[in-house]
């Protein structure tokens, strides 16, 4: 974002702040959830859980941002490099469940 400053229109602010702000809840959630692997392994589920809701939303958010974005009378290449930053920053969620899968593995393991 600091060397490309994509130019956001005030539309997609509110949007591209909702996505940042699920992306931010759903790492939280797996910090949470990585620290009661080593504290309280039970509560492991509960945490991925938020993990996993907060994902879904995020999906949502950029689902609804994209196709708003390509919906506008914007320059194919503006959309395009809109997009990209969408992708970019729901990537941050999507890593976010991967990890939570993995945690999830590692707790089941654990505790057998």
């Amino acid at each position: 974002l600091s060397i490309e400053k994509p130019t956001i229109s005030e539309e997609y602010k509110g949007d591209f702040m909702a996505l940042v702000d699920l992306g931010v809840q759903c790492v939280e959630a797996l910090v949470l959830a990585s620290r009661a692997f080593f504290r309280n392994i039970n509560a492991v589920g509960d945490h991925n859980h938020k993990v996993m809701f907060f994902e879904k939303e995020a999906d949502k958010v950029s689902t609804k941002l994209k196709r708003s974005i390509f919906e506008s009378d914007q320059e194919l290449s503006q959309k395009m490099h809109l997009r990209y930053f969408v992708e970019e920053i729901d990537n941050v969620s999507d890593w976010a469940e991967d990890v939570a899968d993995r945690l999830a593995i590692y707790t089941i393991k654990r505790t057998v």
